[in-house]
């Protein structure tokens, strides 16, 4: 009750938006899951402007009550018909180039994409077509541990970005916009029906190209576990996992901004509802991501001041086939100037070891892990800037980074109007 008198309280009196959009560029020779998301991401949340134009320039009279119903069936109407079209479409980008195309490159291959026409209009111009959004070709090579792994890593991908969605917020003073809001339930929606349909047989023409099917049996095999009955209980052991998405606050606080912020009252701009703690505002969310070892749950504290945005987190497994598990943090901005802000990262773990090249290897001993790095990001001219992040790994899965060992990252531009 608490938890909602919040959202009703920030959704009714807390509607001025904090802070600008930051438009990201962000470049890596093998085009990786972080910088791609974060590119992804801004190119949707550019494209939304038009949006925020739109508005300016139709003023409606909402005061009467046929007036108000119109302005709320039309706001639902473009919601369904063109946002969320947008939004659906830059998921399943992410999830295709930036996933799994990710995991492709790490591994030396360049695989090429076929997209369909995005929901909700395949449902009505090709209803008997693909049921897929969107194919990777040639993501997969002869190592079975790395194809084991970038089974779900576009799922990993869209999850990956509604983290970054929270993080840009975050960034932002706590400021959620319509089209952000709108592409992390797009993204935190991915392969529902797959991952909660666990008693339906899968289908013979779908498992080729359903991640959720082809990763469960491959998760059944890596442990030893190839009868039909183990894999039917390994997609039950997923299906209640799962639950573990369905209890992420910006999820509900996201659905809470589309439904009565923007579809009921106009207002493109949400100020999350967050506790106080000294100086800083915090909120606690949870995340959600299946790894090789089995789903894996996240524990995240957000916290932003004036001139920081920060998140520690700690993450445990639930698969019960393995121990994997850790914690970290990231310092997303620290702004001593007004024209500078710094980075840090820090995550740990422990985890089965990845043993690349390896075959029938079940019985794996567990290994700690590291990832650290930095970032800088410096205004350069009026509203352009430059940012660059620098980080290094050891072998091992953390979400949305690489697989393997050594140093990562990316640089590029950024534009904030």
């Amino acid at each position: 009750m608490i938890f909602l008198a919040l959202l009703v309280t920030a959704s009714l009196f807390d509607d001025t938006p904090r802070g600008e959009v930051r438009y990201v560029l962000a470049l890596d020779p093998l085009f990786q899951m972080e910088g791609g998301v974060r590119t992804a991401s801004s190119v949707q949340a550019a494209a939304m402007l038009y949006d925020e134009l739109l508005a300016e320039r139709l003023v409606f009279d909402e005061s009467k009550p046929w007036n108000k119903a119109l302005a709320v069936s039309a706001r639902l109407l473009k919601l369904f018909a063109v946002d969320f079209t947008l939004a659906a479409f830059t998921a399943t980008f992410i999830h295709e180039v930036f996933g799994h195309g990710a995991r492709g490159r790490e591994s030396g291959l360049w695989p090429t994409y076929a997209f369909t026409v995005p929901p909700p209009w395949r449902w009505f111009v090709d209803p008997k077509g693909p049921r897929y959004a969107g194919v990777t070709n040639g993501a997969y090579g002869d190592d079975e541990e790395l194809n084991r792994a970038m089974l779900v890593s576009g799922i990993e991908a869209e999850f990956y970005t509604a983290h970054w969605v929270t993080a840009d917020a975050f960034k932002r003073h706590g400021s959620l916009r319509y089209g952000d809001a709108l592409l992390y339930v797009a993204a935190k929606l991915s392969y529902l029906p797959s991952l909660l349909l666990w008693a339906r047989p899968p289908q013979e023409d779908t498992f080729a190209s359903n991640d959720v099917e082809q990763y469960a049996a491959a998760l059944a095999a890596r442990f030893n576990l190839d009868a039909g009955d183990d894999v039917r209980q390994v997609r039950r052991m997923l299906a209640i996992s799962y639950i573990g998405n369905a209890l992420d606050p910006m999820f509900w606080i996201s659905a809470w901004h589309l439904a009565v912020s923007y579809a009921g009252f106009g207002q493109r701009a949400f100020n999350l509802p967050t506790f106080a703690v000294g100086s800083l505002r915090v909120l606690p969310t949870t995340r959600y991501n299946l790894t090789p070892f089995g789903p894996e749950h996240y524990l995240d504290f957000f916290a932003f001041s004036e001139r920081v945005a920060a998140n520690v987190y700690v993450r445990a497994g639930s698969s019960g086939l393995a121990f994997y598990g850790g914690l970290g943090g990231r310092l997303f901005r620290y702004a001593p100037l007004e024209w500078l802000s710094l980075g840090a990262e820090l995550d740990l773990w422990l985890q089965p070891q990845t043993a690349f090249h390896v075959r029938n290897l079940y019985d794996r001993p567990l290994t700690f892990g590291v990832n650290y790095g930095a970032s800088i990001e410096i205004s350069v001219y009026g509203p352009i800037g430059l940012h660059g992040r620098i980080a290094y790994k050891t072998r091992g899965h953390v979400m949305g980074q690489p697989l393997g060992e050594g140093v990562h990252g990316y640089f590029g531009l950024f534009v904030q109007p």
